[in-house]
């Protein structure tokens, strides 16, 4: 979920959930590892997660959010920047918002690189990319 608010973009929020079973690297074998236990532990915890904290304008097209990721049961702060599309119309006259917010993390800080195994499959520092689109809601909120 997230609500922009182009007005007042330090009030806009964010709240992305991840399926791990959804994270591909474009290789069935690794994927099928990464979804252990060695790594992500799908089975016991299904989801990675960020939460938005604040949001600062860097200028009239950019923006940078803070927020806490979720992997495991490990949260630390990250810092995404927000490549802002704009809002135009779209199809029947609602309005649409893109953006693309990009950061980067580093798997040591999730506890995820103990395996030697795993510090050759992947690299410690791992970055990002979330794309979304946000609508007009009835009440002409633009959300996700």
């Amino acid at each position: 979920a997230a609500h922009l608010d182009a007005e007042h973009p330090e009030k806009s929020t964010a709240q992305v959930t991840i399926e791990v079973a959804s994270v591909d690297t474009r290789n069935e074998q690794r994927d099928g590892h990464l979804r252990t236990n060695d790594f992500f532990d799908a089975p016991n915890f299904p989801q990675i997660t960020f939460t938005s904290t604040g949001v600062e304008q860097v200028d009239a097209e950019n923006f940078r959010m803070t927020g806490d990721v979720t992997i495991r049961d490990v949260t630390r702060p990250v810092v995404f920047d927000i490549d802002y599309g704009g809002v135009r119309a779209g199809r029947r006259g609602a309005r649409r918002a893109t953006m693309t917010m990009t950061g980067r993390v580093d798997l040591a800080d999730f506890k995820l690189t103990s395996s030697v195994i795993l510090r050759r499959l992947v690299a410690t520092r791992v970055d990002l990319a979330i794309e979304a689109e946000l609508r007009e809601a009835v009440d002409g909120e633009l959300v996700a």
